[in-house]
């Protein structure tokens, strides 16, 4: 899955909405960010850790490559042995479950 960031105008960024300034010093500061152009001014606010998050992701490469190599290795070899039920489990786990 690959993660692409629209450069933001800074005009369209706005400060804190009201529900972050009540919080005050107890909540991190984030970015909000108008629509730009649409009259009813629909916004996002997004916090600290949110943009902090969304920088990270973005910063991680498509693919790593060292792990990608490792397998493919492993499969020319022919010792690479998936574990078919665990497998399965995977991709019936639910992700916010197994946190």
């Amino acid at each position: 899955m690959k993660i692409t960031q629209t450069p933001i105008n800074p005009s369209l960024i706005n400060t804190p909405s009201p529900a972050s300034a009540r919080r005050g010093a107890a909540g991190a500061e984030g970015a909000t960010v108008a629509a730009g152009g649409d009259p009813s001014r629909d916004q996002l606010s997004l916090g600290a850790s949110a943009v902090g998050l969304t920088a990270r992701a973005l910063a991680q490469p498509d693919v790593r490559g060292d792990v990608v190599a490792h397998f493919r290795g492993q499969i020319a070899a022919g010792a690479y042995q998936p574990n078919a039920a665990q497998t399965a489990g995977h991709m019936l786990a639910d992700p916010l479950t197994d946190l």
